[in-house]
């Protein structure tokens, strides 16, 4: 699991929260499909940042011309119209929202107000195509980086509601890159489970790689697998190493839903 960014220290969250939020990046990274994905991971955004509403944009950027256009969205539940959607894919991410988005992106969690005015915002065009019309006052934002697309998470709350407070921005912050890798993960189980032949041989793994992928699908820790092969924790640390390598994912959770899945082949 990623560890939590050091934003964390720089305001006191309560217990709470804390529990809050582990549970929320379990839940992430328990949706092992991109549809499941796209229908709960929205729900769990709601659970520890309240709002009415969730929307996650996914663009392609224009380096040139430090412009994106809208490939993926997806929300909540049906809250924009149909015209409205088209228009968010066809509208552009200029200047500034555009620019400032793509200097900020990694930087953790913005409003609209922390990199420019609101008047800024309301003569661009995005908020013309598609805030203005579906009515969305106030937002809570975090972006990051994907190859050379943007990706941005949103919460999105009525003018009848408080604004988002520090709190709401500091969560979100943490939630973001457990967000998008459990995201990546469902896609590339997803993927993963189209190319695989379905046996858990197919995985290419030695006889003793084999073993310890099993002990891993039973959600073992090095040192319980250690203990079963009869074997060093450090023999097991490099046999996870060579299986994440060959199964080309970045953690022990990914790879458990790998194997489990060849498993049942």
């Amino acid at each position: 699991m990623l560890p939590l960014p050091d934003v964390a220290t720089r305001m006191r969250l309560s217990q709470a929260d804390f529990d809050a939020l582990q549970a929320a990046i379990l839940d992430l990274y328990s949706c092992r499909d991109p549809e499941v994905f796209k229908r709960t991971a929205p729900r769990i955004v709601l659970r520890i940042v309240p709002a009415r509403h969730v929307l996650f944009i996914d663009s392609r950027v224009d380096p040139a011309s430090r412009r994106a256009m809208v490939v993926d969205l997806w929300e909540s539940f049906p809250r924009l119209l149909p015209e409205l959607a088209v228009r968010m894919r066809r509208a552009v991410l200029g200047r500034p929202i555009g620019g400032c988005t793509a200097e900020r992106a990694d930087s953790g969690a913005f409003r609209l107000v922390d990199f420019f005015t609101m008047r800024e915002f309301h003569d661009a065009e995005i908020h013309d195509e598609f805030h203005r019309r579906a009515g969305i006052p106030r937002r809570l934002g975090v972006t990051w980086l994907r190859g050379s697309g943007l990706a941005t998470l949103q919460a999105i709350r009525p003018p009848s509601e408080p604004p988002f407070t520090r709190r709401d921005h500091r969560l979100l912050d943490l939630l973001a890159p457990h967000f998008d890798l459990a995201r990546r993960n469902a896609e590339w189980v997803a993927t993963r489970r189209g190319e695989c032949s379905g046996s858990l041989e197919s995985l290419q793994l030695t006889a003793r790689e084999l073993e310890v992928a099993r002990q891993l699908a039973l959600g073992r820790a090095n040192p319980e697998i250690a203990l079963a092969l009869r074997v060093r924790p450090r023999t097991v640390e490099k046999h996870v190493e060579s299986i994440l390598a060959k199964l080309g994912v970045e953690n022990r959770t990914a790879a458990a839903i790998v194997i489990a899945e060849a498993e049942k082949a």
